[in-house]
Parts: structure tokens; C-alpha cells; sequence
């Protein structure tokens, strides 16, 4: 990392130490659906010096814990990620839903953008629920079959679905929908921002809005810049192996 790589994928960059996340979301480099872009790629986008950027990532070790996902083997971290971030939305969802609701009810002629950040969320969450589903019942089942099959030299049936590209490819697609409705909302919601005579519930529905979005880019980096491209290679280079 101390030898600079402009050419390095801002992807592969948080994939490699996730601390790196808020250096490049603090400049809007979208590293969870857009992390096939380089490193000089977003940064010439942006008008911004790759190299100064290169500097403020090698400094973010120094001042935050690091949970190295990419140790965790792909069996465990798809298991961490149906039990940390699903759950986390199964369980989030009812009662942001319902702060949503008191506050159209309640402040919904002081904040005009109540209703719309009400309808993306509630869109969103059942876009999410489905999504959710289709990796906990058809693609990580067969991934954890994969990899236990690796693991202990057996061979393995091809899936019904042909190759791992065609649910993955869908999933990809749903995270690009997921974290487009939630950039809406964190515009309307100007950042979620809240003043201080704001009243209680809407602070706390923006600080739990907030949340779920770090939370959900989160999830989505770790299926599309770690799960994904292993679950990718490993079925290229054993599923499709003569055995």
C-alpha cells in the first residue's frame, strides 16, 4: 500500500482495509456499486489529486480499528453477512417505519419532504426483503456447497441456474436500485439534518436513517467487492473443472 497504485480499483481498495471507506465516501467516490472504477479514474472525475487522496488513506490506519473482512474466508463472511447485516435490516425496519409514520402525521406540514423520503424507504425495504431472500435461498446456499466441496475434494453438481454470473449479475443490478433510492433520501433529507428545535422523534428517525445507510453500504460492498469476485473465480476455476 506505501508504493502508490492509482490503477488499483477504489473497490479493491476498501475490500483490502474497509477504514479507507470514509476517506473516499468523504469525497463521493462510490466504492460499494461503483468499485470497478480506479482509483485515478474518480479522481479525475471529481477534479480531485490521486495523490493527495493516496496520502489521507495510507494516514486512516492510524486512527481507526480494522476488521480485516478478507480474512474471515468466504464461507464465514457470506454467514456474517446474513447475520449481521440481514438481520440488522429485519430488525431495523419496523421501527424506522414506524418513526416515518409519526413524523408525516406529525411534522409533515414542516418538512415537505417527509412523504417522499417516507415512500423510497418503504420501497426500499421491500426491495431489500426480496433481494435478501434470493441470497439466503438460491445463491449462498449453492456458494457454501462450493466451497465445502473445494474444501474437501468432492465433486460438485452445476446449480440449476447454470453459472453463479446470472444470480450475481442480478444482485449487482438490485444493489445499484438499493443505494440509488437511498442517495434520494439522503438528499431530500438534506444529510439527514436536523436543527436544534427539531423534536425528538425526528432526530432520532434521521440519526436511524442515517445508520441504515452506513449499514447498507456496508453489506453491499461486502457482496460486490469480496463475496462476488471470489464466488466468481472459485466457480471458474473449480465448478467448471473437469473433475
Amino acid at each position: 500500500m506505501k508504493n502508490q497504485n492509482f490503477d488499483i480499483s477504489v473497490g479493491e481498495l476498501v475490500a483490502d482495509d474497509y477504514r479507507r471507506a470514509d476517506v473516499l465516501g468523504g469525497y463521493e467516490i462510490d466504492y460499494s456499486c461503483g468499485g470497478t472504477v480506479t482509483l485515478e479514474e474518480a479522481c479525475k472525475e471529481r477534479g480531485l489529486n490521486p495523490a493527495e487522496i493516496w496520502v489521507e488513506l495510507l494516514k486512516v490506519s492510524e486512527f481507526e480499528p480494522y476488521i480485516d473482512y478478507k480474512s474471515f474466508g468466504p464461507t464465514k463472511l457470506i454467514q456474517h453477512v446474513v447475520d449481521v447485516h440481514h438481520e440488522y435490516v429485519r430488525n431495523s425496519v419496523i421501527p424506522l417505519r414506524a418513526y416515518l409514520e409519526k413524523l408525516l402525521r406529525t411534522e409533515g406540514d414542516k418538512h415537505p419532504e417527509l412523504p417522499e423520503v417516507r415512500e423510497l424507504f418503504f420501497q426500499l425495504c421491500d426491495h431489500l426483503f426480496k433481494h435478501m431472500e434470493k441470497e439466503e435461498m438460491i445463491l449462498f446456499p449453492y456458494l457454501k456447497a462450493m466451497y465445502g466441496a473445494m474444501d474437501r475434494g468432492y465433486p460438485l453438481s452445476m446449480p440449476y441456474f447454470s453459472h453463479v454470473d446470472i444470480p450475481i449479475c442480478e444482485l449487482e443490478d438490485n444493489h445499484r436500485t438499493q443505494m440509488d433510492s437511498f442517495d434520494k433520501i439522503r438528499r431530500l433529507s438534506r444529510n439527514f439534518s436536523t436543527h436544534n428545535h427539531s423534536s425528538r422523534t425526528f432526530k432520532v428517525a434521521y440519526a436511524m436513517l442515517d445508520e441504515f445507510g452506513q449499514n447498507l453500504r456496508l453489506h453491499i460492498h461486502l457482496e460486490n467487492n469480496i463475496i462476488f469476485p471470489e464466488a466468481r473465480k472459485a466457480f471458474e476455476e473449480f465448478a467448471l473443472r473437469p473433475h
